[in-house]
């Protein structure tokens, strides 16, 4: 029976995404001031929902990160009457990204090597962050510290979702590091569009790959956490 209350929250979630994507690809502002501050809530309960009783507190990162990311989320939506809102949610979304790093750091297993032999892949991670902050360099002015901080701590939580693969099952090393990979294109996105120019499409990509990315860390969690092994013993690290 949870199960089914559980899938029935995953596809409120999908509705509610292709509502407030399909709304501000249309310009329709008021139906995205309610659609987007609801997506995040859903996400949260559909995680409680699946690993209520789980042994492990682990995956309160992912849920912390959603509620953190839902604060982000009401603190955009208002950066038209205040821009200090811009910077509130900056913060939010930094601790989001704090939360998963947390997360992925608890789930890592011993593979001495794999910075090695796996160079090319956190070598490309960091050349993209070295590349978009050129970039923007110039554009952002007072805001180049805020953000160099946030594309340091987003790049290290796409990388750590990388570094995850040696020990884990392959599914659920898919699911986070294509969701660290959406976020951080979803921000690179806002980014662009917000310090340099506009960027066609910029507001339905930003939250269709950002809805993306959220219920991927989510389910993700929910794949690793869910299985009988984790509700007994935990995971690495705890």
């Amino acid at each position: 029976m949870w199960q089914n209350k559980s899938n029935t929250f995953v596809i409120s979630f999908f509705l509610l995404l292709l509502i407030d994507v399909v709304s501000v690809a249309g310009g329709f502002q008021h139906i995205h001031f309610w659609t987007k501050p609801l997506l995040m809530p859903v996400l949260a309960i559909f995680l409680a929902t699946r690993l209520k009783g789980n042994n492990s507190s682990v995956w309160y990162f992912t849920l912390a990160g959603i509620l953190f990311a839902w604060a982000g989320d009401i603190f955009l939506l208002f950066e038209y009457k205040n821009p200090s809102f811009f910077l509130f949610g900056l913060g939010s979304f930094l601790a989001t990204h704090i939360c998963y790093i947390l997360l992925f750091k608890k789930l890592l297993k011993t593979y001495p090597g794999w910075w090695v032999k796996k160079g090319w892949l956190w070598m490309a991670v960091v050349g993209y962050a070295v590349i978009l902050m050129v970039i923007l360099w110039h554009s952002l002015g007072g805001m180049k510290i805020p953000v160099t901080v946030y594309a340091l701590c987003i790049s290290v939580m796409v990388i750590l979702s990388l570094r995850l693969q040696p020990g884990m099952e392959n599914m659920t090393w898919i699911y986070f590091s294509l969701g660290a990979f959406l976020f951080f294109i979803s921000d690179s996105i806002l980014a662009l569009n917000k310090f340099l120019q506009p960027v066609e499409l910029a507001g339905p990509a930003i939250m269709l790959t950002y809805g993306l990315a959220q219920y991927l860390i989510t389910a993700g969690t929910v794949k690793y956490f869910g299985s009988a092994t984790r509700r007994v013993v935990g995971v690495p690290g705890e």
